[in-house]
């Protein structure tokens, strides 16, 4: 368990932003010092609707309740998943395009080009995350079972407070993680090797953002109005119009550095299996 911190009004001006609301703050002393953010999301005001509990589908042996580990898992994963569910794969998850007249006029050199002799998109792609997707549970039976097929899922989890998991869950993998889990900016890493500095010795920031998707086919007003240090993070909250019916939430962690593997698995604490319930699954 760690030791909480008074979210005041000058660490929410820091550490927060009108969609991103900073929920909690801790210290976790347990395998490093570290500081654990929890930021709810909600890029547009109309999505955070508590109309649904939050379910994860899946096979029974990955069920929360059950399992040993939780899987995360980067954009990188879902870029290139090659397995059956059809509901998975996304070429443009961590991505979003922006419109280069658009780019160049927020850089300040379109000036400097002939505006009529530009034209294309330029990508932007975001990976130094971890993500655990789930969904708000439909009202039809019919759209849970749609699910389920895209998912290859034969269990149903409900989530039924999204905040007080994405705090548990941010502690859990704070207890667990390693320097072995990232890697550094090679400045960063040319730092620790050239300075007597133990890099075990320092302090470790894990941030966990939870809040619904946002399904849009025009990403950058979202995205491009939100401050630099939030903004790989809203990245993974915007989807293309084609995946609404899957009407995500998704809980996202970053650590220092960039994750060395496309998966990442979290021992499932019992406070975090105490948050879940098996709602369904298949006989």
């Amino acid at each position: 368990m760690g030791v909480p911190i008074e979210i005041t009004d000058e660490l929410q001006l820091n550490w927060g932003c009108r969609e991103f609301t900073l929920e909690s703050s801790t210290i976790d002393d347990r395998a490093s010092h570290t500081n654990i953010l929890v930021h709810r999301v909600n890029l547009a005001s109309s999505l955070f609707l508590a109309k649904s509990q939050i379910t994860k589908y899946s096979l029974k042996e990955f069920a929360i309740p059950r399992a040993k580990c939780l899987r995360l898992a980067t954009p990188e994963y879902y870029r290139n998943y090659e397995g059956d569910a059809c509901g998975i794969r996304d070429e443009m998850e961590g991505r979003y395009q922006e419109d280069i007249r658009t780019y160049l006029t927020r850089s300040g050199t379109l000036d400097a080009v002939r505006s009529s002799m530009v034209s294309g998109h330029v990508t932007h792609r975001f990976d130094d995350f971890w993500m655990f997707c789930t969904s708000h549970e439909p009202m039809w039976t019919r759209e849970q079972e749609l699910l389920r097929m895209e998912f290859k899922a034969n269990c149903d989890t409900t989530i039924e407070d999204p905040s007080e998991f994405a705090r548990v869950l941010g502690e859990n993998f704070a207890a667990h993680w390693s320097w072995s889990d990232v890697c550094l900016n090679p400045l960063v890493d040319a730092f620790f090797k050239n300075t007597a500095i133990n890099k075990q010795s320092c302090d470790n920031i894990v941030s966990v953002y939870h809040g619904p998707v946002l399904y849009t086919d025009d990403a950058t007003k979202f995205v491009g109005s939100i401050p630099l240090q939030h903004r790989a993070a809203a990245v993974s909250f915007v989807k293309r119009q084609s995946f609404a019916h899957q009407n995500e939430y998704r809980f996202i962690l970053q650590s220092i550095g960039s994750p060395k593997n496309i998966e990442h698995f979290v021992p499932i604490s019992s406070e975090l299996r105490r948050l879940t319930t098996i709602k369904w699954e298949a006989r």
